[in-house]
């Protein structure tokens, strides 16, 4: 027997209901819904780099990795970590949680929160590290 017409109608509106508008931007929306804590790792899209375009965010945090005195520079797209005197920059990277940064090196910084992160030296052992979660004053310009 053949659907009326009313019915599949009625069944195609409540469908295209469900459907996005153009106008609707879903990372504005799930930016509206998220927590609004700080955390290590911002945002997923890449900085503005036109002319006049502010200087990303930078959430500075300490920790202490083993024996490692660890301060991390934190923007959406990197950390540079500082330690015993080195920098070392590393790109955000993908995590199934936390925030991970890692370069084809070996070397890792993965934080699990704003107080436990793992920091990994290329062919060294990881560092289990510890922080006290509280937000650091940024640089006034950015790494």
């Amino acid at each position: 027997m053949p659907i009326p017409r009313r019915l599949w109608t009625a069944t195609l509106l409540l469908m295209l209901a469900g459907c996005q508008s153009p106008d609707d931007n879903p990372s504005e929306r799930a930016a509206a819904s998220a927590p609004t804590t700080k955390a290590p790792a911002a945002a997923t899209s890449a900085p503005d780099t036109t002319p006049g375009a502010t200087t990303p965010a930078v959430h500075v945090y300490a920790y202490q990795c083993g024996e490692l005195a660890v301060t991390g520079h934190f923007t959406a797209e990197q950390v540079t970590l500082t330690f015993s005197g080195k920098t070392l920059v590393l790109p955000h990277a993908m995590a199934a949680s936390g925030a991970r940064y890692a370069d084809d090196l070996g070397n890792e910084f993965w934080g699990k929160g704003l107080k436990d992160a793992t920091f990994t030296l290329a062919g060294d052992a990881p560092r289990t590290c510890s922080g006290s979660g509280e937000e650091l004053p940024s640089p006034s310009t950015s790494l």
